[in-house]
């Protein structure tokens, strides 16, 4: 298996667990498989820029031969964001939340297959 060189760090600052050093990571996925998820809010019917550094993760690690999910759901968008932010995401209509996910696993399609 190739070893990874994870010189885009800066990808890697909030997606690993903070205990584990770069290197530890570098050897744990030179070693075997991990699997990565990266959830995807869909109060809008399409994606903002910020999206796009995660899905360039996702695609990186898929290179690697690592597992990836890209989870586009509507269970916090019927309920609102329970992290106790200032401000929670918008609530949307069951309707408008299937309609949502439609328009965003095309893209997801086009970007990442």
């Amino acid at each position: 298996m190739k070893k990874l060189l994870l010189i885009p760090t800066a990808l890697l600052s909030q997606t690993y667990n903070e205990l584990m050093s770069i290197d530890s990571l570098d050897d744990l996925m030179s070693k075997k498989k991990i699997t990565a998820y990266i959830g995807f809010d869909i109060t809008s019917d399409s994606l903002h820029i910020g999206s796009l550094v995660q899905l360039m993760l996702l695609n990186w690690l898929d290179e690697f031969g690592h597992n990836t999910i890209a989870l586009v759901g509507g269970g916090t968008t019927l309920v609102g964001d329970p992290s106790g932010k200032d401000s929670t995401r918008k609530i949307i209509t069951l309707n408008q939340i299937t309609e949502n996910i439609n328009k965003i696993k095309k893209l997801l399609v086009i970007l990442i297959g």
